[in-house]
């Protein structure tokens, strides 16, 4: 915690118990309270019984938390906080590598809807391509509805990127992924208007390199082959 005493600098560490083999958080308002609250990727033992864990920040930012867990798919890798299907309550979205790191389970992007009781229901997890390790949350066919994007590892040099538009007509529920190979080696996606044109771009961190993949002028939500940008 940072030190209110010293603006900048921060208190001793403290540590919280959480899953096997945790992999990536993300920090949100998950129950709505007003204080800040963390989700935990975890890989656990085997890859066959992926977690998030949960914990909820007592009222006040005390740093005291509570843990709920709540089951995503296989090797969850990645996590992020947000409302997909617009009923104002946080929603967590998982990456689960799947059979990317030890050739067992199925890769792909679990969503878990936030109920009004605070719980979360099954995950609906969506078949992406092999290996998918990262995941973005944004609107990037301009419907004003949150899309997803994942990057897929793959086998060697085989990486993709996938799509996945959410349908207008069922909030919180999303088409089928759209793959797009000719990526090396992606490890992590981020959306953003990279060109300046007023649509949503994809950037990948894809090995020793950056690459680009703008949207398309003409079909929104669909992309131009990747550029690379470094190497």
């Amino acid at each position: 915690m940072q030190n209110p005493a010293s603006p900048g600098n921060f208190l001793a560490p403290t540590t919280i118990a959480i899953g096997n083999r945790s992999t990536a958080v993300a920090t949100g308002d998950v129950d709505g309270d007003g204080t800040t609250d963390i989700a935990v990727a975890n890989q656990d033992s085997g890859g066959n019984t992926g977690r998030v864990s949960v914990f909820l920040n007592a009222a006040g930012n005390t740093g005291v938390f509570t843990r709920v867990d709540a089951v995503a798919g296989t090797e969850p890798i990645a996590v992020k906080i947000g409302d997909v299907d617009g009923d104002g309550l946080a929603d967590l979205i998982v990456a689960n590598e799947g059979p990317g790191l030890y050739g067992m389970g199925t890769s792909g992007v679990s969503v878990l809807l936030q109920t009004v009781a605070g719980t979360f229901l099954a995950p609906v997890t969506y078949a992406t391509a092999r290996g998918t390790v990262s995941v973005a949350v944004g609107d990037v066919n301009s419907d004003s509805l949150p899309d997803l994007v994942t990057a897929n590892r793959g086998g060697s040099s085989t990486g993709t990127i996938s799509v996945l538009l959410q349908d207008a007509t069922r909030p919180g529920v999303f088409f089928s992924a759209v793959n797009y190979a000719g990526i090396c080696e992606p490890l992590s996606v981020a959306l953003g208007d990279l060109n300046q044109d007023g649509r949503i771009d994809i950037a990948v961190a894809d090995g020793d390199r950056a690459t680009v993949m703008f949207q398309s002028t003409i079909t929104a939500g669909t992309f131009a082959a990747p550029v690379k940008v470094g190497q």
